[in-house]
């Protein structure tokens, strides 16, 4: 799978304490209508828990220049309030935390989860979407690295 180019995504949601982010590269798109989305996690993950139990998430698409955003949130060993205090975010429509900048956002509610091994998938709706103004490359993840994805110019 490290030969699968993809997104690179910070999924949020509310926790308890506070907002919880983790970078992730397993979202997709299921439906136009209703807009659906998943997002896959392992269940030792450190926002799995979180997500279940709040019933929402944010996807935050990230751009080619916010690579250091994308290690920041998977990062070991930090606390999400150490994360989300390096990074300027504003709540939406659920309550998940939508990072200021990023390429493109979807606020999601959790429609239905499913297990599989030692993942859970979490297929939601999504309630409220935007996009920021500056387009850039995105940024994509490859054989265990992030690249801003750079397009030709035709």
């Amino acid at each position: 799978m490290s030969r699968l180019v993809t997104g690179v995504v910070v999924a949020t949601t509310k926790g308890a304490e506070g907002p919880v982010g983790m970078t992730i590269n397993s979202f997709t798109s299921i439906t136009f209508a209703p807009a659906t989305v998943l997002i896959c996690l392992n269940m030792k993950n450190r926002g799995y828990q979180e997500v279940l139990d709040s019933g929402v998430y944010a996807a935050n698409i990230l751009a080619g220049s916010h690579r250091w955003i994308a290690e920041l949130f998977a990062t070991p060993g930090m606390s999400h309030q150490q994360r989300f205090e390096r990074v300027d975010h504003s709540p939406r429509l659920t309550g998940s935390p939508i990072i200021q900048g990023a390429a493109a956002w979807m606020d999601c509610r959790v429609v239905d989860v499913e297990r599989r091994g030692t993942h859970g998938l979490f297929f939601a709706e999504v309630v409220a979407a935007g996009q920021d103004e500056f387009d850039e490359v995105p940024l994509a993840y490859y054989q265990r690295a992030m690249y801003p994805l750079q397009v030709p110019q035709y």
